[in-house]
């Protein structure tokens, strides 16, 4: 678990409908976050055999990887959502969830002065399929049907804030750092503007050195940057482009 709960936790099937028994299904000993299955759980779960396949599989991607085949696990039919469960617990210590949007509030400070007052703010995604919403439950037509994680943020943002988000989606499957780099080229944006770049699986597959990565990366944001330089901040180029 992320945190270490205040009472035993709930387990639930991902579609909520089977609600897991402590002691028969799981067990979990006070003071810790993990959370130990029984030889007779009805739990889902998944072997490192079958995450890391030998050969060419269904629900599998394969690719060259130094001088030999490497296999991943790999399915956008819902086959991670059948063996999903979600947690429901209070943290130990009352972690609340304003207290874990602290540290974001904080090293954004202009996109939330523009959002505690209401205003207007463009929010710009652009990153590969995992952005654009691919293997969300909404997409795939299953239960609970959420959209893709940024469609959530900003959804969350909007209930939060009252605020008038303006939201764009430039992610594209399949796509890695250096389509992006065109794909912001042309950008237009005026106002406050909150940009967030979502890259990195796609290169990984595709081999792409880290310093080239990090350096295609870089160029985005300059770009973007240039395009507002008043309200782009600079927190990817400070803390996670080395």
């Amino acid at each position: 678990l992320l945190y270490i709960p205040e009472k035993p936790p709930v387990l639930k099937n991902i579609t909520s409908d089977t609600t897991y028994v402590i002691g028969n299904d799981y067990e979990w000993r006070q003071g810790t976050r993990k959370i130990c299955l029984t030889s007779k759980s009805r739990i889902p779960f998944l072997t490192k055999t079958t995450l890391f396949p030998w050969k060419f599989e269904k629900n599998s991607i394969s690719f060259f990887r130094g001088n030999s085949w490497k296999h991943l696990m790999h399915s956008e039919n819902g086959a991670f959502q059948k063996v999903q469960i979600w947690a429901n617990y209070d943290p130990l210590g009352k972690i609340g969830l304003l207290n874990l949007l602290l540290p974001i509030t904080n090293k954004l400070p202009k996109s939330f002065e523009v959002l505690r007052a209401a205003r207007k703010l463009n929010f710009i995604a652009i990153g590969d399929s995992i952005t654009a919403g691919a293997g969300s439950s909404k997409q795939m037509g299953l239960v609970p049907f959420q959209s893709g994680y940024i469609e959530r943020i900003v959804s969350d943002l909007n209930a939060r804030y009252r605020s008038s988000i303006v939201f764009k989606n430039l992610s594209m499957h399949g796509e890695s750092c250096e389509w992006g780099i065109k794909a912001t080229e042309n950008l237009k944006v005026s106002g406050p503007t909150l940009f967030v770049i979502a890259f990195g699986m796609n290169d990984g597959t595709l081999q792409t050195p880290a310093h080239v990565f990090g350096t295609c990366i870089r160029k985005q944001i300059i770009q973007i940057s240039a395009m507002n330089p008043k309200d782009v901040p600079s927190l990817l180029k400070q803390e996670y482009i080395k």
